[in-house]
């Protein structure tokens, strides 16, 4: 009998990965017959979720390109649109993406609703201005949340701030403790 070395957040993440990447390999995509593939956990533990963000990959076995990340731990993915995931793949390889625009939208409606069936809350993300669909009614698919403005950049000046204060604190301990 084999032992689950996953703790209870990463045994769930292996198996929703399983049910996503397994609903999703029965139709390819592109002229290389690319799947959608999710990295497993880096280990037995996520660390309560804290490490669950897995990437989503198009794989075709020998190429592969990011087009977004899910977190089951928390419920959430981002993927990448078309325009994005076609860029991402282009400067990588150097070479043209074998997905085109109508497969993409198709893959991405179905990955959508296998995340709503999961309770996943997903959002579509890229560069609108490098993204002129042909048909808008189709940008996104059908019950998806719209494209959010960029999130600001996280700065670290209030953690920067915060460890020089505890320097200056510590300084000033040992400098009444030594007197």
């Amino acid at each position: 009998m084999a032992q689950n070395v996953y703790t209870q957040v990463a045994s769930s993440m292996v198996m929703l990965t399983e049910i996503v990447t397994g609903r999703l390999s029965v139709t390819p995509i592109g002229l290389s017959k690319r799947v959608l593939t999710i990295t497993p956990p880096a280990g037995p533990s996520s660390n309560a979720g804290a490490l669950a963000r897995q990437p989503l990959m198009l794989s075709n076995g020998a190429e592969q390109t990011v087009c977004g990340w899910v977190d089951f731990a928390a419920a959430v993915a981002e993927v990448r649109d078309f325009a994005a995931s076609k860029a991402g793949y282009e400067a990588r390889y150097r070479k043209t993406f074998d997905v085109n625009e109508a497969e993409y939208r198709v893959w991405l409606q179905k990955l959508f609703a296998v995340f709503t069936e999961l309770g996943v809350r997903a959002t579509v993300t890229g560069e609108a201005e490098s993204y002129a669909p042909t048909d808008p009614a189709t940008t996104q698919p059908p019950g998806a949340p719209r494209r959010a403005a960029a999130a600001p950049s996280s700065s670290l000046v209030p953690v920067l701030v915060g460890m020089v204060l505890v320097m200056v604190g510590l300084a000033v301990a040992i400098v009444v403790l030594m007197r």
